[in-house]
């Protein structure tokens, strides 16, 4: 089904590979659990978005009041995140910024804030102009996700998602239930297909 090595695999194969450390580490055991989770389950982003990490109503008018707003909620669970969090976000080289439809905004860190892969969401009060475009709800991405696993899921979800109406009842509602409701509605994991299609295909032979 798929190849856990600790050495390094120099060839393209047709089921996924998981490169570890020759020495486990507590971030290979993570990459592990995130992998298994990917593969075999659904909801992978019901155990990432937590209700602690959501705020709505924030008042911002500025970028630097939406990286505030962020740091302040992150710092709240995760007393370690430095206040040197707050200059990253505003250079670039430090995350990637992607514009959805609808207003929405993904902020994807190049590197995890911690050890606990986590989404954080705003929702804004009104909204501001972010990269010259109005955005009203932003997502901050901080996952140990070397494999694109976690990303590419939430990006297709967001995809499917921002370019109908049920965004609109995260705005008319705003509260983390329907928040959470409406994303995993949307929930796309590609790459659970693809691995499924691979199986379906090697039984048959």
């Amino acid at each position: 089904d798929f190849i856990i090595s600790t050495v390094p695999i120099h060839k393209t194969l047709s089921i996924p590979t998981l490169n570890l450390s020759q020495i486990i580490t507590n971030d290979d055991l993570e990459q592990i659990h995130t992998f298994l989770h990917y593969q075999y389950h659904q909801d992978i982003l019901k155990t990432i978005f937590l209700p602690q990490l959501y705020q709505d109503h924030v008042i911002a008018h500025h970028k630097k009041d939406v990286i505030k707003a962020f740091y302040h909620l992150l710092k709240q669970q995760f007393p370690q995140i430095k206040e040197s969090f707050q200059s990253h976000m505003n250079d670039s080289q430090y995350h990637q910024f992607t514009l959805f439809p609808n207003q929405v905004a993904l902020i994807a860190l190049n590197k995890p804030l911690t050890n606990n892969n986590m989404l954080s969401v705003l929702i804004l009060n009104k909204s501001i102009m972010l990269n010259k475009k109005e955005i009203k709800m932003i997502i901050l991405f901080s996952c140990s996700d070397p494999h694109h696993f976690i990303l590419n899921t939430l990006m297709d979800t967001l995809k499917s998602l921002t370019t109908c109406n049920d965004i609109m009842d995260i705005y008319q509602h705003v509260d983390y239930p329907t928040f959470l409701k409406t994303i995993l509605k949307h929930e796309k994991t590609p790459l659970i297909k693809e691995f499924q299609s691979i199986s379906k295909v090697k039984k048959q032979q």
